[in-house]
């Protein structure tokens, strides 16, 4: 099911305290698990009752057990699925989806997160308790990620069904909770940050605050909204990760010096978003609507 779309839940947000240097993929991070972890059984895993095939792949085992959860080989259960699975060697980071959805996951960091690809928005991150591994040249991740893409799963021993969640299942199903927290103003949302905001003072025309939001005291973010209900999203957090959420490809991806600043303008025709470190926080723009130039560097001039 794609979960409930929650504007601003950020990818970045959970790395921005992750110092590790991982491995690139193809080169393990670790052995294939011990004997006494690996669950009793015959090593099979289903989706939707047809097995995945792993006659060609050079594993050791194809399930065990991490932390209470059944650990299985990401890209052979997704391609399973019909998904398609891509690598960021240079962030380390693991994508599962399809041409409008997909989750993302670094090695070693246990958190997922589902990302629209052709909206603005994310679901809540989910920490399962095990962090993606490779082992044995092959990414594996807990069985339970593949909810943020409408799988569910039933595990006995080393058999692993996956099965699609249908509509019935989708309608009744929980959703994510969002993390995010309101507040009505800026000076309440002051009260819980760990740090001074700096905030727009000038917006495009027509556009004016709708929404105050944080996750904990490192991070806030504010949406403004026009007569369309046309969104920019403006996002602020310590550290120097991008925290923009945002893995589309664009065919404007450039860098622009606005005084002291560098900042990565990204889109199509025009500019649909934007970021920037500036000391020790990082910075953000996300528009509905493409943005002249013009307007993105005002908007950046203009921060109070």
């Amino acid at each position: 099911m794609h979960k409930k779309m929650i504007l601003g839940v950020i990818l970045s947000a959970m790395v921005l305290s992750n110092a590790a240097v991982f491995a690139a993929e193809g080169a393990p991070m670790a052995t294939a698990p011990a004997p006494e972890e690996v669950l009793v059984g015959i090593q099979t895993i289903t989706v939707n009752n047809e097995a995945v095939d792993f006659s060609g792949a050079n594993l050791s085992q194809y399930i065990f057990e991490e932390n209470g959860n059944v650990m299985v080989p990401v890209r052979a259960v997704a391609e399973k699925m019909g998904f398609t699975v891509g690598w960021d060697g240079e962030n380390q980071a693991v994508t599962v989806g399809d041409e409008t959805w997909e989750v993302m996951a670094y090695i070693g960091l246990d958190n997922y997160v589902g990302v629209s690809k052709t909206a603005i928005g994310m679901t809540a991150p989910q920490s399962y308790g095990a962090a993606p591994q490779l082992i044995e040249d092959t990414t594996f991740v807990p069985a339970k990620m593949f909810s943020l893409l409408d799988y569910t799963y039933h595990a006995v021993g080393q058999f692993v069904n996956f099965k699609k969640i249908d509509a019935a299942e989708e309608e009744n199903a929980v959703q994510i909770p969002n993390p995010f927290v309101p507040y009505e103003s800026l000076a309440d949302v002051k009260e819980v940050l760990s740090f001074e905001p700096v905030v727009p003072s000038v917006l495009p025309a027509g556009f004016a605050q709708s929404e105050i939001t944080s996750t904990g005291s490192d991070f806030l973010q504010i949406v403004y909204t026009d007569s369309s209900d046309n969104r920019i999203v403006y996002r602020m957090a310590k550290g120097s990760e991008d925290i923009s959420g945002d893995y589309n490809t664009y065919t404007i991806n450039k860098e622009v010096k606005i005084g002291d600043l560098t900042v990565t303008m990204r889109g199509n025709d025009n500019i649909s978003g934007a970021v920037w470190v500036d000391g020790e926080f990082t910075y953000c723009i996300l528009s509905d609507v493409a943005l002249e130039e013009s307007e993105v560097i005002r908007l950046i001039e203009n921060l109070k």
